[in-house]
């Protein structure tokens, strides 16, 4: 049996020479802190920066992030903090003092603002700190063992390359924020530890227990303490905020301003820099620590996370129609611009509307506010409000439209209609004026494809925005139809488009500018040539002004000698000098015909549609057709007239005038096959009445009014996009608080971002631009309450240093005075909402015989938190 059992046994061979997990993971960081440059890193290096890597370890992944703090500025030390680093640096270590204990005995990292929490806890500024990446074990609580084997390879590692900075380790779940730390350099170790419960622990509410619990570690050895200790108070931000309601969307106001007071709390710390522990009187039964008494007072702002701003909503809301790839009748059913039936038509509806609030001119605003939501109402819907005559007019005005209340009401709408097209003296003024350029000068976005500031269509967007933003896409697209329906209206009574220049379509605009661009001119030449043939009509002439595009090209010529009257109809003026070369009569220079503009889209098109040989031949046959139409209009106010007179006026350079010779006509107007002269030949003397149209309005208005029908909702808000940021600078630079030098340099910022946009532009870029718009008027919303909460006649510095982000020290009496108010007045025992002390000293350690070295502890109060960090060291020379 013996011998079977001895059989039976695994004889096993246990190599030592094959690398743990344990080695592994030291090897793995030692590569990642080589990466970093940690070997040969400097302790003066002012930027704060990180780094980030990642490791493995028995299956769970940590993050190790190395953070360099940076320098901040040194305070002047006390004495008794010059006493502690005489101690430490010139008594014991001299220039190879170790950076951490010199850390922690710096007061220049004491509670500032946005540092690291193991900053600010241990004073530590520049350290490696791991912790468990997230949903990569079963949670992400870190055990004492776990955390100690982590806290271990990273000792091990820092030391086998030399590296002088502590590391940290997570423990417990991250919330907790609880950490083990350690720190090795010239013979010397440091252990850092937190601990943080939910409530004050007996006996440690006051500063004598808390130097008894750091005493405790220390030793009766340790006499020189230095404390530094705050009080925060905190006022809840109680300033009166007029911003708590949108403003109605008709008024055609790009209001900014928060919407609830921005500023969430105001703090005010007072401290004490280090003193003595003895210097101050604080326990259970007593205590020296009177607020108004502190030395150092310094004063923060807390801002409302997510505060809403009405001019960030419409922003927004005008970025979520970018979204929406449909047009305005998709949205709003099939009919929503066509006929109700064959008789009555979305004009004749009109027609009857304007004759009933006085017509076109004179108090057309007056009488379309007494008739509440005629212009801009649903059908149907005031059809049960105003009922009657005006009902039946109405719901022919706006056929097809749903009963149901959808986007803006009717009164809304008839107040957005007249502004934009009726009430225009303002824009007029500002035009007249000069101050309409002087704005679009000063706000337009250099570079960006889009509506010119301060007209129609600029004022268009804001509406949009402030409509999408309370009625969605759906009320947007209903203002939009009413708009195309207004131009309509517009081009079919010939009345020229409020706030909007007579001009040929400029392609520095957006395409939806130069489509109103062209109907506007549409309007202006088919009202020029009704001008002209009115004279004929009164006299019962069979002419009707300007042959229709559509006649036939065969129509019967004219006689040759046109009558007196047509004659007097087509000349334009006599021309000063020339005269004509047959009869020496005076020059009569004709009313001529102007080819029509063409917007971008046109132009792409004519050249995606024609082959380069194609393309020469139609621009051939549209010169062509120009210059037969001058010929004819030419001789019909000149008869008798030759080709050499049309050149002479027509193209002065082909008229040869020399000293000693004739004159004559040039070489390329003689030589044989010129077209000018075969034009001159088959051209009829016709006024431009009655020619055929080289530029028909008709035509090319319905074109205009089809696109902007079929215009999907996505399309026009980016093209609009910039008008909108123009017009959002121009109402953030009017704030009082605009000339602020973060605000300014944040609007100029937001030019520069718009340069260069387009229709097609990246969606993500516009949000990009929305956001720095929303953070500018964050910006001024809470400028705005820091100014009224700190009433001094001074307060402009304070104001723009909360506005950075920055503690500012309170040093004059005026100062003091005000916080005092704010903080104190009326309460008799303030309480602070926390309490931080910080202490420090120098003793040796862990014996008498040691080198004396330097120890920390952090503690912060509060009415549901208990917070201890601490830092102890030991001389491991000298044991």
């Amino acid at each position: 049996l013996i011998m079977a059992s001895e059989e039976t046994e695994v004889f096993e061979i246990k190599d030592f020479t094959t690398v743990s997990p344990f080695e592994r993971l030291i090897a793995a960081i030692e590569k990642i802190f080589q990466e970093w440059g940690l070997v040969a890193l400097s302790s003066d290096v002012r930027e704060a920066y990180e780094r980030e890597g990642r490791v493995d370890s028995e299956g769970r992944e940590y993050t190790l992030r190395f953070v360099n703090c940076g320098v901040v500025e040194a305070r002047l030390p006390c004495q008794i903090q010059k006493h502690l680093e005489q101690r430490l640096v010139r008594d014991t270590f001299g220039e190879d003092c170790p950076p951490a204990m010199a850390a922690m005995l710096s007061s220049r990292g004491d509670f500032l603002m946005h540092s690291h929490h193991l900053e600010r806890w241990f004073g530590v500024a520049q350290f490696v700190v791991a912790e468990p990446v997230a949903n990569t074990y079963s949670s992400n609580n870190v055990s004492v063992s776990e955390a100690k084997f982590l806290l271990s390879a990273l000792s091990v590692a820092v030391g086998n390359l030399g590296i002088p900075i502590p590391v940290f380790a997570q423990i417990h779940e991250p919330a907790r924020q609880c950490y083990l730390g350690y720190a090795a350099c010239n013979g010397t170790t440091t252990q850092f530890e937190t601990r943080a419960v939910p409530a004050v622990p007996v006996g440690y509410s006051h500063l004598s227990g808390l130097l008894d619990l750091f005493r405790s570690q220390l030793g009766p050895d340790i006499d020189d303490t230095s404390v530094t200790l705050r009080l925060t108070y905190v006022r809840a931000s109680t300033a009166d905020w007029d911003g708590n309601a949108l403003p109605k969307y008709k008024d055609g106001l790009l209001a900014c301003g928060a919407l609830a007071d921005p500023v969430q709390e105001l703090h005010l710390a007072v401290t004490w820099p280090q003193c003595r522990h003895d210097a101050i009187a604080d326990n259970a039964v007593y205590s020296e620590l009177d607020p108004l008494a502190a030395p150092s007072w310094s004063l923060r702002a807390l801002w409302r996370p997510d505060c809403p701003a009405k001019l960030a909503g419409a922003m927004r809301s005008f970025l979520a129609l970018c979204r929406v790839a449909r047009p305005a009748g998709d949205l709003l059913g099939p009919n929503a611009f066509s006929e109700e039936d064959e008789q009555t038509t979305v004009a004749s509806g009109r027609d009857a509307l304007r004759a009933l609030t006085g017509g076109p001119t004179g108090d057309v605003a007056l009488n379309m506010r007494r008739l509440k939501g005629v212009v801009g109402g649903v059908g149907g819907r005031l059809g049960g409000m105003v009922g009657g005559v005006v009902g039946t007019v109405v719901s022919q005005v706006r056929p097809g439209a749903a009963a149901a209340p959808i986007g803006p009401t009717s009164d809304d709408l008839d107040e957005i209609l007249s502004r934009l097209f009726v009430d225009t003296a303002d824009w007029e003024q500002a035009r007249q004026s000069g101050r309409l350029a002087e704005a679009a000068a000063r706000f337009s976005v250099p570079g960006a494809k889009s509506a010119p500031h301060g007209e129609l269509l600029s004022l268009v967007a804001v509406y949009l925005a402030l409509v999408a933003g309370q009625a969605g896409a759906v009320g947007a697209a209903t203002l939009w139809r009413e708009i195309v329906l207004e131009l309509r209206w517009h081009w079919e009574h010939l009345e020229p488009i409020a706030r909007l220049p007579v001009q040929q379509p400029d392609t520095r605009h957006c395409l939806v500018q130069q489509k109103i661009d062209m109907l506007q001119w549409c309007i202006a030449t088919q009202k020029q040539r009704n001008a002209r043939r009115a004279p004929s009509v009164d006299e019962g002439s069979d002419n009707d002004g300007f042959h229709s595009a559509m006649e036939e090209e065969g129509e019967a010529s004219l006689p040759s000698t046109p009558l007196t009257k047509d004659l007097q109809r087509g000349v334009k003026e006599v021309h000063a000098s020339l005269r004509l070369l047959s009869s020496n009569q005076p020059l009569r220079v004709p009313v001529t015909q102007e080819t029509g503009p063409m917007t971008e889209d046109m132009v792409e098109q004519t050249m995606l549609d024609d082959a380069p040989e194609q393309a020469v031949a139609n621009r051939t046959r549209t010169f062509e057709a120009a210059l037969r139409s001058d010929m004819s209009a030419f001789k019909a106010v000149n008869p008798g007239c030759a080709l050499a007179d049309f050149v002479r006026w027509h193209s002065p350079r082909d008229w040869i005038e020399r000293d000693g010779e004739v004159a004559h006509l040039s070489e390329r107007m003689t030589h044989a096959g010129n077209v000018w002269q075969s034009l001159w030949d088959e051209a009829d003397p016709r006024p431009v009445t009655r020619q055929k149209q080289l530029f028909d309005t008709t035509t090319e208005a319905e074109r205009v009014l089809a696109w902007l029908e079929q215009l999907p909702l996505s399309s026009l808000a980016a093209q609009l996009f910039p008008a909108l940021v123009a017009t959002a600078d121009e109402t953030l630079s009017a704030q009082p608080l605009a000339t602020i030098p973060c605000i300014s340099d944040a609007l100029k910022s937001i030019k520069f971002m718009c340069r260069g946009l387009r229709h097609d532009s990246d969606i993500d870029r516009l949000e990009t631009i929305a956001t720095s718009v929303a953070t500018v008027e964050t910006m001024q919303a809470r400028a705005l309450s820091l100014g009224r909460q700190l009433v001094l006649s001074d307060n402009r510095a304070l104001v723009e240093s909360l506005l950075a982000g920055k503690e500012i020290l309170l040093l004059s009496s005026p100062q003091r005075e005000l916080a005092a108010c704010l903080f104190w007045e009326g309460r008799e025992a303030a309480v602070p909402m926390c309490r931080e002390f910080i202490l420090r000293s120098v003793g040796a350690r862990p014996n008498p015989a040691s080198r004396p070295v330097a120890h920390r502890m952090y503690a912060r109060l509060s009415a549901d938190s208990f917070r201890v960090a601490a830092g102890y060291s030991a001389d491991t020379t000298y044991r």
